[in-house]
């Protein structure tokens, strides 16, 4: 296969993955976002900047989860001259935040394409003051939706993201870690490392390789949901 061959298939491939991932993203055309003919032109140009902003934001917690990585395989570096563990420090918080604002993006997109009524300010899942919550609109508005984001919401996997990591490094501290590295002389060499972050229970670390997992539990929830919004509201069909 010459190299024009392999760019062409890269480029299916690529754009076979991304109509799974997205079926509201259209590659090769002026304007990349399905149009939504139940929204008015207002509503929609409100919900293509959210639907934006999500796809970037997994975006981000791809590109610093693969920072996060490459910080455990560095050789030959000097920590007297470059605090790696203030820099992974960086990362980690950048990482958690980015993954849980997702999820709160996608509540906006929510309250757009199922026209909720609630002020940006307004949207929440479990609802403020005297506001509802997504999780109460959407049992009427998109019952199969609903279903779907409370189950993921309540799941484990969001527990740890939301209230083990993110809450930790945005409201007390930096997140505890341990690593094993090996070394020689007055010059630090990592051959093989291996980063974990701690738990508060002995012996539940989590090493960072993991955290990838987080980012595609991440990115299927947001698919999902985008493919719910690929069909018509109730009403609308």
């Amino acid at each position: 296969m010459n190299s024009e061959e392999q760019s062409e298939k890269g480029r299916r491939r690529e754009a076979g993955n991304g109509s799974q991932r997205d079926p509201l993203y259209v590659l090769h055309v002026e304007w990349p976002f399905k149009k939504l003919p139940w929204l008015e032109e207002q509503e929609q140009n409100n919900w293509e900047v959210f639907h934006r902003t999500a796809r970037s934001k997994i975006e981000a917690a791809a590109h610093f989860w693969a920072l996060i990585i490459g910080m455990t395989k560095l050789q030959h570096v000097d920590l007297s001259m470059f605090n790696a563990d203030t820099a992974l420090n960086w990362y980690l918080d950048v990482f958690f935040y980015e993954l849980v604002s997702t999820f709160d993006v996608l509540l906006q997109e929510m309250n757009v394409v199922y026209e909720c009524g609630l002020a940006a300010e307004e949207v929440s899942w479990e609802g403020m003051k005297d506001k509802q919550g997504m999780t109460v609109l959407l049992q009427t508005k998109a019952p199969e939706l609903h279903k779907l984001v409370a189950g993921e919401y309540g799941g484990e996997v969001f527990r740890d993201i939301r209230r083990c990591w993110r809450n930790i490094a945005a409201h007390r501290h930096h997140i505890s870690k341990v690593s094993c590295a090996s070394g020689w002389g007055g010059e630090f060499i990592r051959e093989e490392s291996t980063v974990e972050l701690m738990r508060n229970e002995p012996g539940d670390n989590l090493d960072v390789s993991k955290l990838r997992d987080y980012v595609n539990f991440v990115a299927d929830l947001a698919s999902k949901v985008w493919h719910e919004f690929d069909k018509a509201p109730a009403g609308e069909k």
